[in-house]
């Protein structure tokens, strides 16, 4: 079960809270809205995806609304000696090479964890797409959770969460209305 306790590490919690405030107020970037207190459970699209930066961006979005959220990253970030770092801050190694794995095995996270939210970019990369990953759908079909949107706008310099989704049931109409959702959002890089 993926637990940590980010929000309860003494000295560490408050100085990286504390670092991420200075630097969205550097950087100009706000938090719109406010997390869905109301759900313990929930996978979270992350779009657009098309920057380094929007790790940074969740993350300190994470801590401004307290938000102790997971998020998928390449399993190469992991190594020697950041991995803990990473594993620390929510990150979760993922092969790609592993997809219906990865699904079950966050399927079961869920199924195991009183409350759990896990962030995940359904571009899969930072390079144009044509066409999103299903995986987050599957996950939150599987782990019978909602999917909450969430936002990174460059152009802006906002972030934060849109709504939560309501699924049709069927993954090709359903991410057809989510891309809808986030048209007129572009992200660090459009």
């Amino acid at each position: 079960v993926m637990k940590r306790k980010i929000f309860n590490t003494p000295v560490i919690t408050p100085l990286i809270t504390a670092l991420f405030a200075f630097l969205m107020k550097v950087t100009g970037w706000t938090v719109v809205g406010e997390r869905p207190t109301h759900l313990r459970k929930f996978v979270a699209v992350v779009a657009p995806h098309t920057s380094n930066w929007d790790a940074v961006i969740v993350l300190m979005t994470s801590f401004a609304l307290k938000l102790d959220a997971h998020w998928m990253a390449k399993h190469t970030l992991f190594r020697f000696p950041f991995g803990g770092f990473m594993r620390w801050l929510g990150a979760v190694p993922v092969h790609r090479s592993l997809n219906g794995d990865v699904t079950e095995a966050i399927a079961r996270q869920f199924a195991q964890s009183e409350s759990m939210v896990i962030g995940i970019s359904p571009e899969g990369t930072r390079s144009t797409v044509t066409q999103w990953r299903t995986g987050f759908w599957y996950i939150a079909q599987r782990a019978k959770v909602p999917i909450v949107l969430f936002f990174i706008d460059g152009e802006h310099k906002r972030c934060g969460f849109l709504e939560e989704f309501i699924s049709s049931g069927d993954v090709d109409t359903d991410l057809e209305l989510i891309k809808k959702k986030y048209k007129n959002i572009k992200g660090i890089r459009h």
